[in-house]
Formats: C-alpha cells, structure tokens, sequence
C-alpha cells in the first residue's frame, strides 16, 4: 500500500518497517493523517533496532503529525493486556549488552483524538515473528515479540 496514491480508507491497520532513510511526501502525508484520524492504526517498526532508522522514523512522525511527540507507552497501558499480560520481555544479547537492566517492553505512541494511533517499536520487533537470529540486531526475542504483536493486533482492532 502506498499512502497518497492508494485509497487507504478500506484499512484499519498499516504496518511501516525498514532500514534505511526515507521521507513521506505531502500526498502521503495527508492520506496518512486523514487514515489515522479516521481510527486508523500505524504500527512502525525499527528493523534491526538501528539507530538511523530510529532518527529517521522520529523525523517522518513529527512531519505526519506536527506538534505531537511520540511518548512512552506505561507498562499500564492497556495494550499490554489486551490479549496477553505483558509483565516484561526478552531481549536478544545486542539489546542485552546494551542495556542489561532492560526487562520492560518498549513501545512509544501518538494519540489522536484520544487513543494510540501511532505504535512506534524502536526494537525490532518483525525479527521476533520471523525468527532472525542477525547477532548484532537490536531486537525481541521470539516469544516476548510475539506476544507484543498480538497485543498490538487486538488494541488496534478495540480502540
């Protein structure tokens, strides 16, 4: 799907991952604005955990949705427990050495008129569901990222 050239309003969901730099031009922009504010759910996720994607994401959300700020999504947040209680998660080992203490699952959001419409997962969080085992991505393990997505699947679809 491509925002501003597709019609995106037969969509609740959308799911954005990469790698690398890119830039949403004002099309897209305007359809994805008018997607999430029509309860839409974007779900974007940092491939491999790397930090140039991360400062590239972070720019293209504050473009798409001038004036809000991706936040940290408490562990009290409900998409915690929509399907699963997600008390805490695993890392993989480049997380790990990075941050040893990191027990808790990292999702950050932007709500739109009142409710989470932009989940932002600065771990890789595909790498889980696939499986890859890349030594040096920054990612989930397995079973806690699964986990993590079908939380995020069932929030999208309640809220």
């Amino acid at each position: 799907v491509k925002p501003g050239r597709d019609d995106l309003s037969g969509y609740s969901f959308l799911y954005l991952t990469g790698l690398d730099d890119f830039r949403f031009d004002e099309s897209s922009r305007a359809a994805l604005r008018g997607f999430l504010k029509n309860s839409g759910t974007l779900l974007v996720n940092n491939g491999l955990g790397l930090r140039s994607f991360d400062a590239v994401a972070r720019r293209e959300l504050a473009a798409l949705l001038p004036g809000t700020k991706l936040t940290p999504l408490p562990p009290t947040h409900p998409l915690y427990t929509s399907v699963f209680k997600i008390a805490g998660s695993r890392y993989t080992p480049a997380v790990v050495k990075e941050t040893p203490d990191l027990t808790l699952p990292v999702l950050e959001g932007i709500e739109v008129d009142g409710d989470v419409r932009v989940i932002y997962s600065p771990y890789d969080i595909e790498a889980a569901w696939l499986g890859c085992e890349y030594p040096l991505a920054r990612a989930y393990e397995p079973h806690s990222g699964a986990q993590l997505g079908v939380n995020v699947m069932m929030y999208s679809a309640t809220h």
